[in-house]
């Protein structure tokens, strides 16, 4: 399934997998915090706050990645590498903060790397594979690979998030480490 469109594909499909479970480990552990535990009374300004967060990151990082992308053209492997190692390490970090208000810029940040991440597989995608032409197809797969990495962690997510939220962002540093590695 990842080798189809050659090694470098391959590399591409395996962290990305890795870094979508981290993800999914992440959402998990913050199912229970602050973020998500309003009433629905007050839930409309956290929900257009959270909607702005989620939001901020792409105005944030698009511009400065447009042109880094446009002068540096090997830079894609550096980006993924350094976006995955940093979340591995706000991973720890939140696991140490994580009933603090340091949690709200620590999940920020970790918006932004993922942000981050996620554009500079797409401007990679065309460079890891053998024939470009087959770009929306290695796009569909590596969004099933994405779906398929999410499912299989959800229930280990959930059942380390059971035993403290902080085992889930555990799981989610070594998948960010995974994703770093081979990236």
């Amino acid at each position: 399934m990842f080798s189809r469109h050659g090694p470098a594909f391959k590399q591409l499909a395996v962290s990305w997998a890795a870094n979508v479970a981290g993800d999914t480990l992440v959402a998990v552990a913050l199912a229970g915090t602050l973020f998500f535990s309003v009433p629905s009374g007050e839930a409309r300004g956290n929900v257009a706050l959270y909607l702005a967060l989620t939001l901020a990151p792409f105005t944030v990082i698009a511009p400065v990645l447009g042109g880094l992308f446009a002068r540096l053209r090997g830079v894609y492997r550096a980006v993924l590498t350094a976006a995955s190692t940093l979340r591995t390490v706000l991973a720890v970090v939140m696991m140490m903060g994580f009933a603090t208000l340091w949690l709200y810029p620590l999940a920020f940040g970790m918006l932004v790397l993922s942000r981050l991440y996620g554009i500079s597989k797409s401007s990679m995608l065309p460079v890891a594979l053998p024939q470009p032409v087959a770009l929306v197809g290695a796009n569909a797969l590596l969004a099933r690979i994405g779906i398929i990495a999410g499912a299989v962690v959800l229930p280990v997510g959930a059942a380390a998030a059971s035993i403290d939220p902080a085992v889930a962002l555990a799981l989610a540093a070594v998948c960010f480490g995974l994703s770093a590695f081979s990236s």
